[in-house]
């Protein structure tokens, strides 16, 4: 079974790793800034738009098989986690790592911002027991009129409880540190799920990194700021 992967323009390899409840079309509206100066592959992970639900591992090696050698790959979110997890089992083909409203480390621990615990808990009972209203209320939230397309809602249940397992679980905090390319973390100053708190943490303890802050961006800065996003997307690139 291959990969649906969506590519489109020519030029260094950009990879787009979409959030939770989301696929790769949210990157859509981007593609007219992008595809002059890059080859643009957009990704449905595991369980979402055009991917089967299959675990991460076999996941990850049909994508290393289809996508071109060396490339940089770009995270949204819950796919900030997936594409980190991927730059550091594979630092021979990942040269860049570009994570947006997304953290290493999602729930809150000692000495860390995040979502605390019951939070998650309170949202992944809701999830479970309503599916399909609670993601669509959450895209709802977190576009707000942005989206210049009907969302389609293409994902699986086992996607989603994937998603939040992921969420919960992955700690990529100390192996990050050993990565040894650029690596970049742009933040929204209204994002309401990652707070400014998570860049400041990881300023102290990531300092050789680079970063972006869009003072009045959303978790969706790509949507809410475009231009700005590109234009900190392409200072990263150079």
């Amino acid at each position: 079974m291959a990969l649906q992967l969506k590519q489109f323009g020519q030029g260094e390899p950009l990879v787009f790793f979409h959030g939770w409840g989301f696929d790769s079309s949210i990157w859509f509206s981007l593609l007219p800034h992008l595809e002059a100066q890059y080859r643009v592959i957009l990704v449905d992970l595991p369980g979402f738009g055009s991917t089967p639900f299959i675990n991460w591992e076999l996941f990850q090696e049909k994508l290393l098989a289809q996508l071109p050698q060396i490339f940089s790959v770009v995270g949204w979110s819950l796919g900030g986690l997936y594409a980190t997890h991927l730059a550091l089992n594979m630092p021979n083909r990942v040269k860049r790592l570009l994570n947006v409203a997304s953290s290493p480390c999602f729930l809150r621990k000692p000495y860390w911002p995040g979502l605390s615990a019951k939070e998650f808990t309170l949202f992944n009972e809701r999830l479970q027991s309503s599916p399909q209203k609670t993601a669509q209320e959450f895209i709802a939230f977190h576009t707000r009129g942005l989206l210049e397309y009907k969302q389609s809602l293409n994902f699986s249940y086992f996607g989603l409880m994937e998603g939040m397992r992921v969420l919960e679980q992955w700690d990529l905090r100390e192996p990050l540190l050993s990565y040894p390319h650029q690596v970049g973390y742009l933040f929204g100053g209204c994002d309401a799920l990652i707070s400014t708190q998570t860049m400041h943490r990881m300023r102290k303890c990531y300092s050789h990194f680079d970063y972006f802050f869009l003072k009045r961006a959303t978790h969706t800065p790509f949507l809410s700021h475009p231009i700005l996003f590109i234009e900190a997307l392409e200072d990263f690139m150079q």
